[in-house]
């Protein structure tokens, strides 16, 4: 696929940049929701819960570094992750997963 340079040729930047992944609307609606605010974004797009209960769903078919390299963490990150959870928790085992 052929990329139209001139394509919101019309948009400044970084906004030109934005609307060529999700739009033009999108685009305006970054601006008009944080126009001159510096944005930083996590490098982690997901929660902790939502890592520990993708482990505990899907632990049994995937292993911890199939499931690490899926959401962008290393299997010793996972691996802290559980525990600080079953430390949290004071409870013994209770997430499963496929070593």
């Amino acid at each position: 696929m052929e990329i139209d340079h001139e394509e919101f040729a019309e948009l400044s930047g970084v906004y030109r940049t934005i609307a060529r992944e999700i739009g033009r609307d999108g685009a305006i609606a970054l601006h008009r929701l944080y126009h001159g605010q510096q944005i930083l974004f996590p490098q982690k797009l997901y929660t902790r819960e939502y890592i520990l209960k993708e482990v505990n769903e899907r632990g049994k078919e995937k292993s911890l570094g199939e499931i690490a390299h899926q959401y962008g963490y290393t299997e010793r990150r996972i691996r802290q992750l559980i525990q600080q959870h079953l430390k949290d928790t004071n409870k013994d085992k209770e997430i499963v997963y496929n070593e």
